[in-house]
Formats: structure tokens, sequence, C-alpha cells
């Protein structure tokens, strides 16, 4: 089975969402389950659009957009797109 990743889950991930521990344990899941991960080509476009975002409502500043861009980039090299 496969499942296809939503930018939105991306983002949670990578910042200080209250939403994050179950999106990880989620992916924990796919992952100990063999799953299959998939992205659309333009996923990387979605999740800068919506860093950027968060960065202009003052949610996520910007000494914080290297490393979620960085675990970003690690979470779409486990993607087939």
């Amino acid at each position: 089975m496969a499942a296809v990743v939503d930018a939105n889950l991306l983002v949670a991930l990578v910042t200080r969402d209250p939403r994050r521990p179950h999106i990880s344990a989620r992916f924990d899941a796919w992952d100990q389950a063999g799953e299959s991960l998939h992205a659309p080509a333009l996923m990387p476009y979605e999740v800068a659009n919506a860093l950027a975002g968060l960065v202009g409502a003052g949610l996520v500043k910007d000494a914080e957009l290297d490393d979620a861009w960085t675990a970003v980039v690690d979470l779409l090299s486990r993607c087939t797109r």
C-alpha cells in the first residue's frame, strides 16, 4: 500500500505545530508497515510557500527556517515523486 504525503503534514512535522506528535506517529506507523510514501513534484514549492506564510505571520522565526528546510528535504528524500 502507499500513502500520499500532503504539504501540511510536512510543515507540521518541521515546526512547533501542536499536531506534530500525532503526525510523527502516523509517519512511524507507515514506516513500520513498509508503506511507500509519495509526494507531488510541486511539494517543495508548497512547503516553501507555507513556511513563508508562517514566518510572515510570526509563527516561525527566521532562525528556525534552516533546520525546518533541512528536515523537509530529508523527509522528501524518502518519498517517491
